[in-house]
């Protein structure tokens, strides 16, 4: 059985600028088809004939369209590991580093997160061509981490500076910039973090605002915006951005339930609590607007959820019969081909699972990725013509 809520129209979906480029994301999908002599409308795949799942023996947190995964493995379940076409990959670690903690990866595979250098210290890594290199911190600062990187070589993540204030920052070409906070962020209050960035360069993350309260954030062309909260809350955090500039994040007051949003022009839509649930903790975003979470039972459980076109559907409907798998627990991300990593139970065992829609295609290196990225233009005109 597929489960659904009611139809939500989200402000701004409907605008030229997000149709133009949903479009474009749309026509990179069906690129990869075409050049295989098949023409495609990417859409859910839950309503198009469903997933398969496959087991992949790592932690995963971040996907990248040639379905290569990256989370943490190996003896402790604490190094960084990479996982393309059924290999596990260790990532190796910083000079003196020794837990490797990866939480993002783009389209060439370059890898990001932090490894522990020291007690009590972690610094930033960026992972390219099979070296892991030191981002550093803030000047006179301790600790850093990547949370995120863009198919431009772009990362985000947040930094400790000499007074001791968690600041966001953007790394590119060798260079750490501290983005700073919103109006009442300080070494007081609390700083600011990144968790994503998207191709144009926009950053979303949290800000504290008061000793008390904090803020999503995003970021663009110099300027820090307080996206704010849901009615009612005190506390919110962006975890995601798309190609489209959709935000997706969560937001709470103490103590209360969570509530998942989506924000986009300036509009903040509240994803409610689905299945009678307690809470709905947002975790991904693709460049189609589909969004994976979970949801939190009053029994205790926990239910991975993708949510497209205002419908959510719990993942567990959408397994293949015998499976093996019965409760998916948490889904961590999903990419632009609707592929989908997260964590579950396999024959009653806790593993971590990448599942599949299918007719997805094979996963591409990544030079023959942006070669048929340029057919882009060639695609969409073969696709109308056959429409």
């Amino acid at each position: 059985m597929i489960f659904a809520t009611n139809y939500i129209h989200l402000p701004g979906r409907d605008s030229m600028k997000y149709l133009w480029l949903k479009n474009f994301h749309r026509s990179r999908v069906s690129a990869l088809f075409i050049a295989a002599g098949v023409c495609v409308l990417a859409g859910p795949a839950w309503a198009a004939g469903g997933y398969t799942i496959t087991s992949i023996g790592l932690n995963a947190v971040a996907i990248n369209d040639n379905a290569q995964v990256v989370g943490q493995a190996g003896p402790g379940g604490d190094n960084a590991y990479l996982y393309s076409n059924g290999t596990l990959t260790a990532l190796g670690n910083l000079p003196g580093g020794s837990q490797g903690n990866p939480t993002g990866i783009n389209i060439g595979g370059q890898v990001v997160g932090s490894d522990v250098v020291s007690p009590g210290v972690s610094r930033a890594f960026l992972y390219s061509g099979g070296t892991m290199v030191n981002l550093g911190t803030f000047l006179g600062g301790g600790s850093s981490l990547a949370t995120g990187i863009n198919d431009s070589g772009q990362v985000a993540g947040y930094a400790y500076t000499a007074t001791n204030e968690e600041n966001a920052f953007i790394y590119s070409n060798g260079t750490m910039k501290d983005i700073g906070t919103l109006p009442g962020g300080n070494s007081i209050s609390g700083g600011s973090g990144a968790s994503g960035i998207n191709d144009l360069g926009e950053v979303v993350g949290a800000s504290a605002t008061t000793v008390s309260a904090e803020h999503a954030f995003f970021y663009s062309n110099g300027a820090m915006t307080d996206i704010g909260t849901l009615p009612g809350d005190t506390l919110s955090k962006a975890v995601g951005i798309n190609g489209v500039s959709e935000v997706i994040g969560n937001s709470w007051n103490p103590g209360s339930p969570v509530r998942s949003f989506l924000y986009s022009d300036s509009n903040m839509l509240n994803l409610g609590i689905p299945f009678g649930g307690v809470d709905n903790i947002a975790t991904g975003i693709n460049n189609l607007g589909e969004v994976v979470g979970y949801y939190d039972t009053s029994g205790g459980e926990q239910h991975a959820y993708v949510e497209t076109n205002g419908q959510i559907v719990d993942l567990a409907s959408l397994l293949p019969a015998g499976s093996g798998w019965g409760l998916l627990e948490r889904a961590t991300a999903i990419n632009n081909f609707g592929q989908i990593v997260g964590f579950g139970l396999l024959n009653g065992q806790s593993a971590d699972f990448l599942m599949t829609p299918t007719g997805a295609p094979v996963p591409l290196p990544p030079a023959v990725w942006l070669f048929v990225s340029g057919l882009l233009g060639l695609a969409s005109i073969r696709c109308a013509r056959r429409g």
